[in-house]
């Protein structure tokens, strides 16, 4: 696995670990110059699942809720032009850290 990492429209393989910012327009403009929107990477609405939210809230609900996941409605950039292998288990960083390990120690 080398690269840059990104999402593909895809079916589903797995989950994808990531962070969650809120930026303002000014910012949001600049990253879709970073990242080429709209012509290398395309920005679009997903739903994503807040993992430290959801533990905290399905607590504070009680056993009723244990099922119920904290959702924001985010965007995201794709690309549909993908190459390359796939992450093992979504989480591009992780991937990269345990194969930077690998390679240390041949």
């Amino acid at each position: 696995m080398d690269g840059i990492p990104f999402l593909a429209s895809t079916p589903a393989v797995h989950r994808v670990r990531g962070e969650v910012y809120a930026v303002d327009a000014e910012t949001l403009a600049e990253i879709d110059r970073l990242e080429g929107h709209p012509r290398w990477y395309e920005r679009r609405p997903i739903t994503v699942v807040l993992e430290e939210a959801a533990r905290a809230a399905r607590k504070a609900a009680g056993p009723a809720f244990a099922d119920a996941p904290a959702t924001l409605a985010c965007e995201t950039y794709f690309n549909d032009r993908p190459t390359g292998a796939l992450s093992p288990n979504g989480d591009y960083g992780t991937e990269l850290r345990r194969l930077a390990r690998a390679r240390s120690r041949r």
